[in-house]
C-alpha cells in the first residue's frame, strides 16, 4: 500500500483515474462492456492496482464522495496514452470524454457517498472519529471490497504514520 502526503505533489495517473469533477459520473457508467467473468479469468495472473480519490471533504457543499478504481498495469498504461492524467490538468470536456475509457479499462470500481450528517458527526468526534479517520474507514471499506494487489492512496493527513496505522487496523487483507 502506498500512501502519499497531501503536502507533496501526487501525480500518479493511477490515483487520478477518478477526477474530482467526474467522480459522480461513475455511478452512470457500465463496469465492463465485455463481461466480468471473461475479464476476471484473464486477469487472475495480472497485478490489480487500486487508485482511490475523494471529492467534497466539507459538508457545506454536500456529501463526501470517495471512489476506487481497479485496473491492470496494462490498462493503466493504455489510459496514460489516451491522456488520463491529473484531473486538474484536464478540462471538464476532456474529463467527460475520458470517462468511458476509464470505466471500460477498469476491472471494477466502487463509489461511497458519505452524507453531511456523518461528516458532521466525525468532525464533532462522535465514536472517536475525526474527518481523517472517517476517510480512513471508508478507504478500508473500498480496499476490502475491491481486493487489489496494490493500493495507491492520497493520504489526507500530514501524519502519514498515524493514518497508515489506522487504515491497516481496518483491512481484511492488506495490499502492497
Amino acid at each position: 500500500m502506498v500512501l502519499k502526503s497531501p503536502v507533496k505533489s501526487f501525480k500518479s495517473h493511477v490515483s487520478n483515474l477518478v477526477s474530482q469533477d467526474s467522480i459522480h459520473h461513475l455511478i452512470l457508467g457500465n463496469l465492463l462492456s465485455v463481461g466480468v467473468e471473461k475479464v476476471e479469468s484473464r486477469l487472475q495472473s495480472q497485478r490489480l492496482l487500486l487508485g482511490i480519490d475523494e471529492a467534497g471533504r466539507g459538508c457545506i457543499i454536500g456529501p463526501l464522495v470517495m471512489a476506487g478504481i481497479v485496473a491492470t498495469e496494462e490498462a493503466i498504461k493504455k489510459l496514460a496514452t489516451l491522456g488520463v492524467t491529473d484531473s486538474k490538468k484536464l478540462t471538464d470536456e476532456q474529463r467527460r470524454e475520458l470517462y468511458d475509457s476509464v470505466i471500460s479499462l477498469s476491472t471494477k470500481h466502487v463509489i461511497v457517498e458519505i452524507p453531511p450528517k456523518e461528516i458532521d458527526d466525525a468532525v464533532n468526534g462522535k465514536d472517536g472519529l475525526n474527518l481523517n479517520w472517517l476517510e480512513s474507514k471508508t478507504t478500508a471499506k473500498i480496499i476490502n471490497e475491491l481486493q487489489p494487489t496494490k493500493a495507491i492512496i492520497d493520504c489526507p493527513s500530514t501524519n502519514i504514520l498515524a493514518y497508515t496505522n489506522h487504515l491497516k487496523q481496518q483491512l481484511n487483507n492488506a495490499p502492497e
